[in-house]
């Protein structure tokens, strides 16, 4: 679009339609600038009256991520010890329970 403009401007005005065209670019990409730049500011603002500031958010984010990584890794080698340990005490359990159907007289 910005390049049929610019060729437009160029057949109608000449060589000064190219000037036209570099002008309204700069415009454009100015006034795209000073929009962000009002956001920008506005988001800072909304920020400081909330209270919320990035680096110690995502530093406490960061800190919590680890811990639970951290936690998971613990837990998970915990269950498999409690795990192998339910397992063997079930085998136990179960070589005693043949032991007493095949002598029922033992007791």
């Amino acid at each position: 679009m910005g390049i049929a403009i610019a060729i437009f401007l160029n057949l109608v005005a000449g060589p000064v339609g190219g000037i036209i065209a570099l002008g309204l670019a700069f415009g454009l990409i100015f006034s795209i600038y000073q929009k962000s730049k009002m956001i920008y500011d506005d988001l800072q603002l909304i920020k400081r009256k909330l209270n919320i500031d990035d680096r110690d958010e995502a530093f406490e984010k960061y800190q919590v991520e680890e811990a639970d990584d951290d936690h998971n890794q613990n837990s998970h080698t915990g269950l498999t010890e409690i795990n192998e340990e339910i397992e063997r005490e079930l085998e136990e359990y179960a070589k005693r329970g043949k032991t007493k159907a095949d002598n029922p007289n033992s007791d």
